[in-house]
């Protein structure tokens, strides 16, 4: 009869511990792909930076990118920097946020706002910018 318990609780033992690291695989798979779309996101965000600062060096001023993405909260990827950046319609978040213009693009301004889901060194998880100031 003690044979029979022991065995029972080995299963049990068994089944706790491969649910234990079901769970940690689950944990640092989705870890792994935050950490790969924040890199994707960081390079989207810098291309589109790149393409505002080009606009501004032929055309001393941001203004005619609000073509596209004249209101708070239209999409980055609709802003007219095709000139700048061919491939801006392209630039949309890998997950489930958006790049959203933060500040309408001016002479001298603009601001997009995109979203961190783990963060890296220098920029903590959460919502950030970029603007003719950098990345903050």
């Amino acid at each position: 009869m003690s044979f029979t318990k022991k065995k029972i609780i080995m299963i049990i033992i068994a089944g706790v511990l491969a649910a234990v690291l079901v769970a940690l695989f689950v944990w640092f798979f989705r870890r792994e792909n935050a950490i790969v779309r924040d890199m994707a996101r960081l390079e989207d965000i810098r291309a589109i930076q790149s393409g505002f600062e080009r606009m501004i060096i032929q055309e001393n001023s941001y203004e005619a990118a609000a073509v596209g993405c004249g209101t708070v909260g239209d999409v980055a990827s609709a802003c007219a920097l095709e000139k700048y950046l061919p491939d801006v319609a392209a630039r949309k978040d890998p997950g489930n946020f958006l790049y959203t213009v933060s500040t309408v693009p001016t002479k001298d301004s603009y601001e997009i706002t995109f979203t961190l889901e783990h963060g890296n060194a220098t920029l903590p998880a959460g919502k950030h910018t970029v603007s003719a100031n950098g990345i903050q």
